[in-house]
């Protein structure tokens, strides 16, 4: 009753007298359309107002995200690509992104490589294994523990 007041702006008493001598059913069936109607026009607003980022502008308008932790974030992502393009450059059968013009700033939300293993002679998931132990490693100093 408390959605169905809250989708619709009736009172619960209203509700239950409305509701008096019926089944469940005809309820369940008219609090699924009521529902319905209230969130099909907040899932259209929220698809016009996408970025090109995780965050939309309706998140950062209700406040959901705070748009300069937003723009933090991608700045970071944006920072560490580009780390990422240096230190990848040249390495051979290594495959780093190509930088693209776009009318919109990447973000850089995924950075993906191409491990070619003729060319490295190293698998993907033995290299993915290599990487995993080098973070575990570089985790364990930033913490304060000592390798041996």
């Amino acid at each position: 009753m408390a959605i169905y007041s809250a989708v619709t702006g009736r009172s619960i008493d209203d509700l239950c007298k409305a509701y008096e001598g019926k089944g469940y059913g005809d309820f369940k069936s008219d609090l699924a359309e009521a529902v319905m109607t209230a969130v099909i026009p907040i899932q259209q607003k929220i698809n016009e107002f996408k970025l090109f980022s995780k965050s939309t502008n309706f998140q950062i308008a209700s406040g959901d995200i705070d748009s300069d932790k937003n723009y933090e974030m991608n700045e970071k992502r944006t920072n560490l690509a580009m780390r990422y393009q240096k230190l990848l450059a040249g390495v051979k059968g290594i495959s780093i992104p190509k930088e693209v013009s776009y009318s919109h700033k990447h973000v850089w939300h995924l950075y993906t490589i191409l491990v070619e293993s003729e060319k490295t002679g190293i698998s993907r998931d033995d290299f993915m294994e290599q990487l995993k132990t080098i973070f575990r490693r570089v985790k364990l100093i930033m913490c304060g523990t000592i390798l041996s």
